[in-house]
């Protein structure tokens, strides 16, 4: 009855150990969810905000390119108004000199 009762102890202590094995994974189980749902919600956070962000800098960028525009045409006109002048001083000089 001695033995009996020992393997009866012994099978209580291991169900017992079993049950606080199986309540430690359900816990443990519980905090990874939660750390994944974390992670989880964080990620697209940034993700928000980084479309955000690129939706910004395409539109500044979209604003920009007028302007490099504007500036390149702004350069070809000047370029072209030099090259007359060079063209019109040369023209005067030819003349005077076919003239005197």
């Amino acid at each position: 009855t001695i033995a009996v009762a020992e393997v009866k102890i012994t099978a209580i202590e291991a169900h017992q150990k079993v049950d606080n094995l199986a309540c430690k994974t359900k816990h443990r189980k519980k905090e990874l969810e939660h750390k994944l749902a974390t992670e989880q919600a964080e990620r697209e956070r940034v993700e928000k905000e980084n479309q955000k962000r690129n939706q910004e800098l395409a539109e500044q960028l979209e604003a920009l390119r007028p302007e490099k525009f504007k500036k390149e045409a702004a350069d070809e006109q000047a370029k072209k108004l030099r090259k007359f002048a060079e063209l019109k001083e040369e023209k005067q000089n030819l003349t005077r000199k076919l003239f005197f």
